[in-house]
């Protein structure tokens, strides 16, 4: 598999192998907590799909820590109202029975603490191997990690994050000041909704990016887009596109 690649900053395009990394069951690190669609806790295998959600520093307690919605079962909402500095979220949704990824809803900060610091990792971490995990989900409706309250803190999407479907909503993340707001994430599938960020440390688009993508402080790291895509402002590639990409 091959995909184009844009170098920040050259006005050049390459042509980059795709890598596909096989992994194996791993360890657990942290206190985790899955439930299912039928309100079990831990996850039964008859009932599809889990959700499940962990933190090095704390054993998640619904209502408290998290809050999982499904309202539509098989699109669950996550939303986080605890942060930490420097411990991430990793949230994954898999089908109980096999472990496969399945559908997430929307990803939504909710603030307990006005300068919570929140990063996800949207990672499977029962199954890893060499540091790599499982995609966290197949399609993933959005992740909006922002909190419309008087909250002053940053967000991310970490390394490792990975989905094998599609992004089919918005995509955002805020920073404060230098801190935070940086996305590393692979879509397998198309990007859909607009994308803001004020970095990217890696963002791969294997299919199509079909919306706007606002990057408002700098690109640190690679961005790969391998369908069809247009590039505005003082770029604009001649291979067919559906959407925009802002330069700031």
């Amino acid at each position: 598999m091959f995909a184009l690649e844009y170098f920040w900053g050259t006005g050049k395009f390459a042509i980059v192998a795709a890598l596909v990394l096989l992994v194996s069951v791993g360890s657990l690190e942290g206190g985790q907590r899955c439930i299912d669609s039928a309100g079990n806790s831990p996850c039964q295998g008859t009932n599809s799909p889990c959700v499940c959600v962990e933190r090095a520093d704390v054993t998640p307690v619904q209502g408290t820590d998290v809050v999982f919605d499904f309202s539509e079962s098989s699109n669950p909402d996550v939303t986080f109202k605890t942060g930490h500095n420097t411990n991430a979220w990793r949230v994954s949704q898999v089908h109980a029975s096999n472990t496969t990824p399945a559908n997430l809803g929307d990803l939504f900060i909710e603030s307990t603490g006005s300068t919570d610091n929140y990063t996800v990792e949207i990672k499977n971490p029962n199954v890893c191997s060499g540091g790599t995990c499982n995609p966290g989900a197949a399609n993933l409706k959005s992740a909006v990690l922002k909190d419309l309250t008087s909250w002053t803190g940053h967000s991310s999407i970490a390394a490792g994050s990975r989905i094998t479907g599609d992004v089919t909503g918005n995509l955002e993340v805020v920073a404060s000041g230098s801190s935070g707001g940086q996305v590393d994430l692979t879509i397998d599938g198309d990007a859909i909704g607009n994308i803001t960020v004020p970095k990217v440390t890696a963002l791969t688009i294997t299919g199509d990016l079909s919306s706007e993508m606002r990057i408002t402080q700098r690109l640190e790291g690679g961005l790969t887009v391998g369908g069809d895509y247009c590039l505005d402002r003082n770029h604009r590639h001649s291979r067919p596109g559906r959407g925009s990409f802002t330069e700031h």
